[in-house]
């Protein structure tokens, strides 16, 4: 009887000839298979140079990274309402124009709902009022002194009913919040060329931006001891809602 002829599997050894790859993995499987057992561990001189150049791009990289991360803005600096405020302020226009504090008291009370008193400011005066918008939701009443050299002071009136509404879009300081808590509801800062001056009337609070270093301390002074407004107690140490 003649044997039957040997199949196809029996003449392929597979110890020397791996089988087709049928996929890219499969491919650089293979390749590497064959670069080892060939003894060619080492890269060839233009991968080598192509790897090196990667590591120092790859090194470059997070030299940057870190960099960035070392210089980014402090975190919040984008919903920090004062400096939002002292932005507003140089570019603010009064949509009203007056003179007079009980007019600009009236036009806020008439467009917003809100009795407040302003303060009176020694050698400024009122030149107008209307409404800055800090964002296209969010707006509040502002009232615009004009002093000698051309100073100026704007001032800001919101209250905690609208920092409530304004979520984390736009907030006051820690420390701010902390300062208008205490007895002697004030806090004063700057912010680059602009001086602020905030304080608090029950649940009204007010800040006031300028660049202008006496107006800055008259602010301070005139807002201690703030004249009663209209139908608005001026219990400085009343406790925050």
């Amino acid at each position: 009887m003649t044997p039957p002829p040997a199949s196809r599997d029996d003449e392929i050894d597979w110890d020397v000839v791996p089988p087709p790859p049928t996929t890219a993995f499969d491919r650089v499987q293979t390749r590497t298979v064959q670069v080892v057992k060939s003894g060619r561990r080492r890269l060839p001189e233009s991968r080598r140079t192509a790897a090196l150049v990667a590591g120092i791009v790859l090194v470059m990289a997070i030299a940057l990274a870190a960099t960035w991360w070392v210089r980014r803005p402090p975190p919040g600096a984008d919903h920090d309402l004062l400096v939002r405020l002292a932005a507003t302020s140089e570019g603010f226009t009064p949509s009203y124009v007056t003179t007079s504090r009980e007019q600009a008291e009236s036009y806020v009370a008439d467009v917003f709902g809100w009795t407040i008193g302003l303060p009176e400011i020694p050698g400024f005066r009122v030149a107008g009022v209307g409404e800055a918008s800090l964002s296209p939701q969010l707006s509040v009443p502002a009232v615009r002194y004009d002093g000698p050299d051309g100073a100026t002071v704007v001032v800001f009136a919101y209250d905690y009913a609208f920092l409530e509404e304004s979520g984390p879009a736009l907030d006051l300081p820690e420390a701010t919040y902390a300062q208008l808590a205490e007895p002697d509801p004030v806090d004063t800062r700057r912010l680059g060329d602009a001086a602020l001056v905030s304080w608090r009337r029950r649940a009204v609070v007010y800040t006031a931006v300028t660049e202008s270093d006496e107006a800055f301390e008259l602010l301070g002074r005139a807002v201690a001891t703030p004249p009663e407004a209209p139908g608005v107690p001026t219990d400085s140490t009343a406790t925050l809602p």
